[in-house]
């Protein structure tokens, strides 16, 4: 199922915004990541922050309720572990700003984090506002900016373009009749942190976290999201840290990763049919080519997080065999039969050869010489 209905209490006390952070055994960022919310440009009176325990086992949940005796705009929800998307959900019910960012505990925000935000969807009426971030990994810093100035577009082919990249980040999007503007490439887009959400818009569209899937969830909400906006405004400041554990990207072993991709693909193949995209239109075409695209980045990243992790328990023979499985099922066999090699970075050329030819030895050499 693509979308879905959000509850939301009439509230008689509105707020301008509501911050929803999922919160699962993050002690130890927690602190940090409030004092930064707490300590907003935004007035206290006009935001509130709502923090879902997702049944933490830590000292998570007891964290959040001394936040919310200390502050009246700071509201608590526990619930049993279900997942983040779960706990986005569970927020929104609950939420009655009229703007809604979304947090991620492990992060910290700028002072005029909020304050940009809501002034970018405002003053540009706007039912997403995108913003910039940066991207810390120990003493590692990037810049991750979207584009080269600030714009708004309410053209179709613009936000199409968009949606690609939420897909896949290398499709740089592009903006019809701006000149001047450059939207970066290869820039993930489909993070929820770096935007802000008109909060009508998503309840009138039904649009929220689809909970049965455990990976890439935020990316098929804004998919989902930007399918259905009629207006999207972009301001070039970075007001969001978003950090990375040293070691937890490259060392992290995911057994049912496949699997679990699999089940996204489903749910974005469902998607396109239910919105009636034509494969034989140029814009049908388009968001094909980031669809396929995004199946065989996954399987690239499968390569790392599952077939050849150094965790992985398997024989070498059973990890052959299993990667040349997947290499021959759908959907990963149309995928590397039907992408356009123009449409992908030149790291996963290589991927799509090994596929064509059914090669996981390919892939195993690739994989030990990226590693060295």
């Amino acid at each position: 199922m693509c979308s879905g209905d959000i509850g939301g209490n009439a509230q008689i006390q509105r707020k301008k915004v509501s911050v929803i952070l999922p919160v699962y055994n993050v002690e130890k960022y927690l602190d940090r990541c409030m004092k930064s919310l707490t300590d907003q440009s935004l007035p206290d009176k006009d935001y509130e922050v709502i923090l879902v325990d997702d049944g933490s086992k830590d000292s998570s949940g007891e964290k959040c309720d001394e936040y919310s005796k200390q502050s009246a705009n700071i509201i608590v929800i526990h619930q049993e572990n279900k997942g983040a998307a779960a706990a986005r959900n569970a927020g929104l019910k609950v939420a009655h700003g009229e703007y809604v960012f979304f947090v991620d505990p492990d992060d910290y925000v700028e002072r005029d984090y909020l304050e940009t935000g809501v002034k970018c969807a405002a003053e540009n009426d706007a039912d997403i506002a995108v913003f910039d971030a940066f991207r810390e990994m120990g003493e590692s810093v990037t810049n991750w900016n979207h584009a080269s100035s600030s714009f708004s577009t309410d053209v179709a082919e613009d936000i199409l373009s968009m949606r690609c990249q939420i897909l896949y980040p290398y499709m740089a999007a592009n903006l019809a009749g701006q000149k001047g503007v450059r939207f970066s490439r290869d820039i993930p887009l489909s993070a929820p942190w770096d935007k802000c959400y008109r909060r009508q818009f998503l309840v009138d569209n039904g649009l929220k976290f689809p909970e049965e899937l455990k990976v890439l969830d935020d990316m098929t909400f804004n998919f989902e999201a930007f399918g259905k906006t009629g207006k999207i405004a972009y301001i070039n400041k970075t007001t969001y840290h978003y950090s990375i554990e040293q070691g937890s990207i490259t060392n992290s072993y995911k057994g049912n990763r496949p699997e679990l991709d699999q089940e996204t693909f489903r749910y974005l193949q469902d998607c396109l049919i239910k919105e009636n995209v034509d494969a034989g239109t140029m814009e049908g075409e388009k968001l094909r080519q980031a669809y396929l695209a995004r199946i065989i980045k996954s399987f690239a990243i499968c390569c790392r997080l599952c077939f050849f992790n150094k965790n992985n328990p398997d024989s070498e023979k059973e990890r052959l065999l299993r990667v040349k499985k997947y290499m021959s099922s759908a959907p990963y066999r149309e995928a590397f039969r039907e992408i356009r090699l123009n449409s992908i970075e030149w790291k996963l050329v290589a991927v799509v050869f090994a596929g064509r030819i059914r090669s996981p030895r390919i892939l195993r050499a690739l994989d030990r010489l990226q590693n060295k």
